[in-house]
């Protein structure tokens, strides 16, 4: 084995390309589906994401799995459900991460709630905690028919955000949906 190929590297990497591989699959059974969005909002969740889409007057729930998990990519039509951005805050702890010296930093931020019948789901989404994905016109790089070069992961295309612009993206899709 070479300088960087240990065990822990071959099964990241092994974990990434089944990771790609359900990826391709996920876009294959959109296209046969007919289904195309064209507005997203995604937020990171662990190594996975979760987040909305439209697609002609639709409203889907996405998620995608975390690398190394065997879960598939997931979309349910939530067209029909209550969903609504609640303000949202977890408190700082201890130094709050100040200088390296430990705690945790707090953040604020909106839990996207989903609602239908007894069923609830939240996606945390915090300014400067976590990523997110935005698109409002051309293609969803989630499902190119494309293999994606080496190990990319669709959620390294995810990037921070902070309070304004969050804001921003709340207050308009508040009037989408």
């Amino acid at each position: 084995m070479g300088l960087f190929q240990n065990e822990q590297e071959l099964q990241r990497l092994a974990g990434l390309r089944s990771l790609e591989d359900r990826r391709l699959q996920f876009a294959d059974e959109m296209r046969r589906q007919g289904i195309c969005f064209s507005r997203v909002l995604l937020a990171q969740a662990g190594g996975g994401f979760m987040g909305l889409a439209l697609s002609e007057g639709r409203v889907f729930l996405l998620g995608g799995p975390t690398p190394g998990d065997e879960l598939p990519f997931t979309i349910e039509d939530v067209t029909n459900c209550r969903i609504s951005f609640v303000p949202h805050s977890i408190p700082s702890e201890g130094m709050a991460g100040l200088l390296g010296m430990g705690g945790k930093r707090g953040g604020r931020g909106y839990l996207l709630v989903i609602e239908s019948g007894e069923n609830r789901r939240e996606i945390e989404v915090l300014a400067g905690h976590q990523c997110v994905y935005t698109l409002e016109k051309g293609e969803l790089p989630l499902l190119n028919p494309d293999r994606r070069k080496r190990d990319a992961n669709f959620v390294w295309d995810f990037r921070p955000i902070d309070v304004r612009e969050l804001n921003r993206l709340v207050e308009a899709w508040s009037a989408l949906v």
